[in-house]
């Protein structure tokens, strides 16, 4: 008898344990634009601007302080990207959170640009009607919005009617300019996001993680990016927004700090690497990085306003383990550059 209801605790812990973990992963949806046409070498921009944002009282969510003078910033960022033939151009988070008439023109302003350039614009979120967080992102073939999935800290209420709603599907976008997969913000620390992003890196299916914030936490943001690319075949970039402050707080409130993670071809150039990446991510020899941003291959720091540009070789996402693979093409990304932007 004993036996017997000890076998039921059991079962009924069991049961209940496993309930714990039925929780459903993110749904993932595909979009494809020409990925039958998939490039060799293909050249993304990341732009790290400065912009404020204020609270609407609607809806306690964040909506662009400023928005003639972000709009007018975010079309010399087109014209920028124009000159540097950028493939795939990237926006902070919050950067479409815009009155409803303006977030029109420059969507519409954006479509135009993706259309005669053939280019892909990663333009930022903004929150709709039902508080979701949308991030918008603009083809040549169309204009598509993707989710966030979980909510920050300052995108939280305890009160009914106020807050950013949970969504549930990422989305990955499969071009001739790589398969790229959008999370915005904290979803980068998320486990469940974070899971499917490891789970779609090791089937192949994604070349490069496009994170975007407006993010006071940035460093451990970094670790994050370079552990993931550390582990797995796969480009990290994260794109935050400039608030002018000091560099290498190292875990203080400093935005800023848009960075590319990745793997490169040898131990000669990731020192040539090191040299344009702050002192405070290095060893104390200053030759290589610190163990937790091993992967990092370019910076910009949060006192500036700036534009990370690089072209990634889509033949070879991860190191070739031979030297003798020349129609791989090496290296694994070029032409990497900071561009200071004086607006």
């Amino acid at each position: 008898m004993k036996k017997n209801i000890l076998y039921l605790l059991f079962l009924v812990f069991a049961t209940t344990s496993f309930g714990q973990f039925s929780i459903k992963l993110p749904k993932v949806k595909f979009v494809d634009y020409l990925s039958e046409e998939r490039g060799f070498f293909v050249r993304y921009g990341q732009f790290q601007i400065n912009f404020d944002y204020d609270v609407d009282s609607n809806n306690a969510l964040a909506i662009v302080k400023n928005p003639q003078k972000h709009i007018e910033k975010l079309k010399k960022c087109l014209n920028i990207a124009k000159e540097k033939n950028i493939n795939v151009i990237v926006f902070p988070e919050v950067s479409m959170s815009l009155p409803k008439n303006m977030q029109k023109d420059i969507i519409s302003t954006m479509e135009k640009y993706s259309k005669e350039n053939d280019a892909i614009i990663i333009a930022g979120t903004f929150y709709d009607s039902l508080r979701y967080c949308k991030n918008v992102v603009v083809m040549p073939n169309g204009t598509y919005y993707s989710y966030k999935i979980r909510p920050s800290i300052f995108e939280c209420s305890p009160l009914a009617k106020e807050g950013m709603l949970f969504s549930d599907t990422l989305h990955v976008f499969r071009t001739k300019y790589g398969n790229f997969l959008p999370l915005v913000c904290v979803d980068l620390i998320s486990d469940d996001a974070n899971y499917m992003v490891r789970n779609l890196s090791n089937k192949g299916l994604i070349d490069m993680l496009v994170n975007i914030n407006f993010n006071p936490k940035s460093q451990e943001f970094m670790r994050e990016a370079s552990s993931m690319t550390v582990r797995h075949p796969l480009f990290v970039s994260l794109t935050n927004v400039s608030l002018f402050q000091q560099s290498c707080t190292l875990d203080g409130d400093e935005y800023g700090n848009t960075s590319l993670f990745g793997s490169v071809n040898s131990d000669f150039f990731r020192e040539k690497l090191a040299k344009n990446i702050p002192s405070c991510y290095k060893t104390e020899d200053g030759k290589t990085l610190q163990p937790a941003y091993k992967y990092m291959l370019g910076i910009i720091n949060p006192e500036i306003e700036g534009l990370l540009v690089y072209d990634i070789n889509l033949r070879i996402i991860r190191t070739a383990f031979e030297a003798n693979a020349p129609d791989q093409g090496y290296p694994t990304i070029k032409n990497l550059e900071v561009v200071k932007l004086n607006f």
